[in-house]
């Protein structure tokens, strides 16, 4: 079976773009700010993680076609040139340039296989604004629903592969990977562009949707404090936007180019367990993604043979979903494992809930974790709902061999994505 690397990443977050994401990842600290974007209604949540638009579009530009795209969306809009409202696929753009550039994958190498690379990237409903603000257009129609991002990247680059969008609430981003490596090991293409982008905070239905579900941190605290998953004081989380994609490619492929190898993509599972409420975790799905995961490689979790492994949990900061993922891992392993050889922590409070973004940016921070053998800790975790080591507070070196990120998403979706070290 072809095995599947990762030689390319693109983080675009509120904790930062490219490289500067994982030197901000491991300082601890929650880049959540009171909402830039518009004045909350009086009983909603007021913080949230949003990026630098600005930055995001320079970054965009840079594409080999990315003025030709903006100039061309224009166009449909019958506007004068001016920035698109369109941040979903702004950062989708952004996300696919730094991991391109990233790669290293050289311009005659691109333009050599055009024709095979393909993007799967995961987006539910486009940009909230595009969509609740009266500005439905040709546009929108074209570009902005699920399948617009996904072509949007290869218009900008010339890519002709398997392409397409995926839609799984905040399983997204993993299902997606899930789908390119597919395509790797099947040989229908050697390299792929995967990921997530999501930009949905919104004044309007979106924004009032969350704050009726109860599931968003609302104290009265700064903003930077809010977001506590798996800690007692824990009550919800903070909503944020992003984008992460990922150059995959076929190990043989890119020890041909001499690539750098952030990590391999050793296995998967992903599966659909319904729940009664739409936010609910169930325990044995979530229980199932985890142990399959690492079955799949032939390990067993309760020996993993000398192996340390690191969880990098879902961790949403909810009282009920907390509790039910931590007990589902404890189904799956010995208490006396916990601390020992696997390890956890939660990165959504660096960055807010980026939603269908979220779990693509996570397997960004799987593969850069194994590559600089450095765990990123959990941000405002000051009582943690499980004692001992097992939960992170803080970034610690580890010299390690797996990472597992494991992924829920609204209605029932669960994905897990397990990574290894690279070895020759």
């Amino acid at each position: 079976m072809r095995r599947v690397v990762v030689t390319g990443v693109g983080p675009v977050t509120a904790a930062g773009m490219g490289p500067a994401f994982w030197d901000n990842l491991l300082t601890g600290r929650s880049f959540v700010t009171h909402n830039p974007l518009f004045t909350p209604a009086p009983g909603q949540a007021t913080a949230v993680a949003s990026v630098n638009l600005e930055e995001v579009i320079a970054v965009a530009r840079r594409a080999p076609q990315g003025a030709d795209i903006e100039h061309r969306l224009r166009k449909l809009k019958g506007r004068e040139p001016s920035p698109l409202p369109n941040r979903t696929v702004y950062l989708a753009l952004a996300a696919a340039q730094l991991a391109l550039e990233d790669s290293g994958l050289r311009e005659q190498e691109l333009e050599a296989r055009r024709g095979d690379i393909g993007v799967i990237l995961g987006n539910t409903l486009g940009d909230a604004a595009s969509l609740f603000e009266g500005k439905a257009s040709t546009m929108y129609a074209a570009l902005n629903p699920a399948h617009g991002p996904a072509g949007a990247i290869c218009m900008a680059h010339g890519f002709r592969g398997p392409t397409q969008g995926v839609a799984a609430a905040c399983a997204s981003g993993n299902i997606a990977l899930i789908n390119a490596v597919d395509k790797i090991r099947l040989g229908e293409s050697p390299v792929m562009l995967a990921g997530a982008t999501s930009a949905f905070i919104h004044d309007n239905t979106f924004w009032e949707s969350f704050n009726r579900l109860g599931v968003l941190a609302n104290r009265d605290e700064e903003p930077a404090l809010l977001y506590r998953a798996f800690d007692e004081d824990r009550d919800g989380f903070v909503l944020g936007e992003g984008a992460a994609l990922l150059v995959l490619e076929e190990l043989e492929h890119a020890r041909a180019r001499k690539a750098r190898i952030y990590a391999e993509l050793l296995s998967y599972s992903q599966r659909m367990f319904p729940t009664r409420m739409m936010v609910d975790v169930d325990e044995q799905g979530y229980a199932f993604i985890i142990e399959e995961v690492l079955r799949r490689t032939g390990r067993n979790p309760r020996d993993l043979g000398g192996s340390t492994l690191y969880l990098n949990l879902h961790g949403t900061g909810t009282k009920q979903g907390d509790k039910t993922e931590l007990n589902a891992i404890r189904r799956v392993f010995d208490d006396s494992q916990l601390g020992t050889a696997v390890f956890a922590s939660s990165t959504k409070p660096c960055l807010g809930h980026t939603q269908e973004a979220s779990a693509a940016i996570e397997s960004v921070i799987c593969a850069l974790s194994l590559y600089r053998g450095e765990i990123p800790g959990t941000p405002n975790l000051r009582k943690p709902i499980h004692p001992g080591a097992f939960l992170l507070q803080e970034a610690r070196k580890v010299d390690y061999e797996l990472a597992a990120n494991l992924a829920a998403g609204f209605t029932g979706y669960y994905a897990a994505l397990l990574f290894a070290k690279y070895a020759q």
